[in-house]
């Protein structure tokens, strides 16, 4: 029988094990076009940013430095899609910090893949009460090699996994210990914040709101937790007015993406190419994992 002093010792091993593969990987990294865009916008230039240099003679440090301003980050950031405002506004205040370099502006999704580890074992105590699944857990989600690309991925997607994990941890308190109203207000503010982050990070909230509604109807409609809801209903509400643009033109590009594949037809090669791709992802997790 493991004593449990051995068994959070194993715990904290396997935590400290993990956090030490997401600072160490990659051993070489590469940028690609979506992460060149988060470094773009995170410095205040969009795709449409040459048309404020129409007929100059040429751009200079100065006038590029004129665009690195948290406005134009924003504003960078509806131009392209609205999406990822909080990752990019971090990323402009880090950069300055860390510095202009590739593993520099890779230190934000691994501060967040960190941090979410840490997030995940607040969690997995919370599920399993200090056993040895927690170290399983851990060493499981460090394998996977999604998260592990996520969290050195010059994207929001580390960003987005910390938020709905942080409030995933109070989706449990508020369901399984005390209906409180501030857990209810930090689980809609996480949920928010995951959303600003990535809005893939939608599809998560939804099952959060899904089975809060099961659960908890009656709870979710008393005046508190109402009035916990207020202040996330309207920065969301508020980021989504300002960032209508921004979702048109993420709208039209997904049109012209499904336009193309139609005109495109099917091709039962390409399925299975791509299947093959993912099953041997899934293996590679798997095995890894084991």
């Amino acid at each position: 029988m493991i004593s449990a002093g051995l068994v959070k010792k194993i715990n904290i091993l396997s935590l400290l094990i993990a956090i030490a593969a997401v600072v160490l990987l990659p051993l070489k990294k590469e940028i690609w076009y979506d992460e060149s865009v988060s470094i773009l916008c995170s410095k205040g230039i969009t795709y449409d940013t040459h048309d404020l240099f129409a007929g100059s003679a040429m751009i200079n440090g100065l006038a590029i430095e004129q665009l690195n301003t948290p406005h134009n980050v924003f504003n960078a950031t509806v131009a392209d899609n609205g999406n990822s405002f909080l990752f990019n506004i971090c990323l402009h205040w880090l950069a300055p910090l860390a510095g202009n370099s590739i593993p520099a502006y890779m230190l934000l999704s691994k501060l967040c893949g960190i941090a979410t580890l840490l997030a995940f074992f607040v969690l997995c105590n919370l599920f399993l009460k200090d056993s040895l699944f927690t170290a399983i857990a851990i060493l499981l989600l460090a394998a996977d090699i999604n998260f592990m690309g996520m969290s050195h991925e010059i994207r929001a997607y580390a960003m987005g996994s910390l938020f709905t994990t942080l409030a995933g941890i109070y989706y449990y308190k508020f369901t399984y210990e005390r209906e409180k109203p501030i857990y209810i207000f930090l689980l809609s503010l996480f949920c928010v914040a995951a959303v600003l982050s990535h809005y893939l990070s939608l599809y998560v909230i939804l099952v959060f709101l899904g089975c809060l509604i099961l659960t908890k109807k009656t709870s979710l409609a008393s005046v508190k937790n109402i009035i916990a809801l207020i202040i996330p209903i309207a920065v969301i509400v508020v980021y989504f007015y300002f960032s209508y643009i921004g979702l048109k033109y993420m709208s039209a590009q997904n049109a012209a993406i499904t336009h193309r594949a139609a005109a495109k037809g099917f091709s039962f090669l390409h399925v299975l190419l791509r299947s093959m791709a993912l099953g041997s992802t899934d293996f590679s997790v798997v095995f890894s994992a084991f």
